[in-house]
């Protein structure tokens, strides 16, 4: 009998990264992590962790820069000719990030981030030997495998998110993507609602939406809102199957009271035959109200209450 099994040492789910360049240095990064560790070379891997690490919150700070710079706890220069102005952004320490992320609510809260970073930022400088001999701290296995742990636990709390400009989507199941090009892959996987993602933040007012959707054959798209949970929540579907019994529609799972209802306006649908995809360009009004579906004459009286002074529509198809 031959026995099979796998492990994962490194976790190498990157999708948060949308610049494909860094994804792939990282990701490189991240295959020579795992090859050194597995020969106990622990220095390596040290070094390599935290540099992965860095390279992760950079990335991150860049795409929420100005979230950061707005930030009321953002850091001062606290010595010489500029003490008291606030620091450059290029200058902002992983910690300072880290917290400001924190403050921001962009990320969740690492266990023991700020101290175990703190003990292994400055093993960078020991690629210089005297420095390494100078400070004669341990390089041995328990330390590789503390900063190795640190990398997978920050890789694991941020590849739970999509950023997309300010707004941070949660990835309920399997693997979505968004890259430079500025496009959302929601690919098929391997769990019953396959691409599934979710806005983090909560919506309090009005929700206006415009998106085009390209859907490949027997393809299905849902929007979901009123979320609860994965078996709890309201959804607007395109659908792509050509199937009498498959109709784009207004779905529901459970009622989600006193949150959001969604009005779709109209669809268009655009068929190219050359791709094979059905491309749609669609409306959606999302309002606050504790309400089922209202008529259009009562949405339309609703959308002009709260200062919308036309209402136009892609198609005279109804939900």
């Amino acid at each position: 009998m031959k026995l099979e099994y796998s492990h994962e040492i490194v976790k190498k789910t990157l999708d948060f990264i949308d610049d494909k360049n860094l994804q792939v240095v990282i990701e490189n990064r991240l295959d020579e992590l795992e090859r050194v560790f597995l020969v106990n070379a622990n220095l390596s891997t040290i070094i390599l962790s935290i540099s992965c690490i860095e390279g992760i919150f950079k990335h991150v700070a860049n795409v929420f820069k100005a979230e950061i710079r707005a930030s009321t706890k953002y850091p001062k220069i606290s010595v010489g000719k500029n003490k008291g102005n606030k620091k450059k952004f290029k200058d902002l320490t992983i910690e300072e990030i880290y917290q400001l992320l924190l403050e921001r609510d962009i990320l969740q809260h690492i266990d023991n981030f700020d101290h175990i970073y703190a003990l292994f930022r400055n093993y960078r400088n020991f690629i210089h030997p005297k420095n390494q001999k100078d400070k004669s701290w341990p390089v041995g296995l328990g330390q590789s495998q503390m900063a190795l742990g640190l990398l997978n636990a920050t890789i694991d709390q941020i590849s739970k998110y999509i950023f997309i400009g300010p707004e941070i989507l949660v990835k309920i199941t399997g693997r979505p993507r968004y890259d430079l090009s500025q496009v959302l892959h929601l690919d098929t996987a391997e769990t019953r609602t396959h691409s599934f993602l979710i806005i983090k933040r909560k919506i309090d007012s009005l929700l206006d939406i415009s998106l085009n959707v390209e859907l490949s054959a027997d393809s299905v798209f849902n929007f979901v809102f009123n979320y609860v949970d994965e078996s709890n929540f309201k959804m607007l579907r395109l659908d792509n199957r050509d199937l009498q019994k498959t109709p784009n529609s207004l779905l529901y799972s459970k009622i989600a009271s006193k949150n959001m209802i969604g009005i779709l306006l109209g669809w268009q649908k655009i068929n190219n035959p050359l791709m094979e995809l059905s491309a749609y360009e669609f409306k959606l009004i999302f309002l606050k109200r504790n309400l089922h579906l209202l008529s259009m004459e009562k949405v339309i009286s609703s959308l002009k209450k709260m200062g919308k002074k036309s209402i136009s529509f892609k198609s005279s198809r109804k939900v």
